[in-house]
């Protein structure tokens, strides 16, 4: 009988010590909101990042004739960024999956015929 009461006690306060553990982690995520999700934001810019660009190309853009309304723009939240970035990153890997997919076809066909 003090073995089976036990090991109801140690299921019990394993499972106690679980949700603890989630709690503090929800409690941790909800305290730092902002910053965890500016450094997901930053992590998915270096990956915008232009690495190389010539000067013919600055030039050429510094020099177009382009029109642009001020009073149309919105401002901009981390929100939308992120889900921007998500999107094309979306994108990206869709299209990475289907160059992937036509070169295994093309390597199919080269074998069957």
């Amino acid at each position: 009988m003090v073995q089976g009461k036990r090991k109801q006690k140690s299921k019990r306060n394993i499972f106690i010590n679980i949700v603890a553990s989630l709690l503090i982690i929800v409690a941790l995520g909800l305290i730092f909101n902002a910053q965890i999700r500016n450094m997901i934001m930053v992590w998915h810019t270096n990956q915008y990042q232009v690495s190389k660009v010539s000067k013919d190309s600055i030039n050429k853009n510094k020099n177009a004739e382009t029109s642009f309304d001020f009073n149309k723009v919105e401002s901009l939240s981390t929100e939308a960024v992120i889900n921007a970035q998500w999107k094309a990153s979306a994108t990206a890997c869709y299209r990475r999956h289907l160059y992937s997919r036509s070169i295994h076809e093309f390597a199919d066909l080269q074998r069957a015929g």
